[in-house]
């Protein structure tokens, strides 16, 4: 919800249209994926949720992959292990 108000904030400032600017957000977790729809909230109105979509296309969010093989589970098995001691 951070970024989205953000977003809206910026929208309302006038620096979307203009294409002047941009916005780069970091994902560390990687929660988003080719679906999801996160400048939506579904207890707003319709628009906002509008005005947030329009916003969120000045936005570039960066995601980390979560690697899927047998060494990087055995190593994050190993990290938690290791910070419970």
């Amino acid at each position: 919800m951070t970024i989205r108000n953000i977003m809206i904030a910026a929208e309302e400032l006038g620096m979307i249209e203009s294409g002047e600017y941009v916005f780069f957000n970091i994902e560390i977790f990687g929660s988003l994926n080719k679906d999801s729809r996160p400048w939506f909230n579904s207890s707003d109105n319709d628009a906002r949720n509008e005005q947030a979509k329009k916003a969120y296309q000045a936005l570039l969010t960066v995601t980390t992959r979560k690697p899927a093989d047998e060494e990087y589970q055995k190593f994050s098995d190993e990290v938690n292990e290791w910070a419970m001691t």
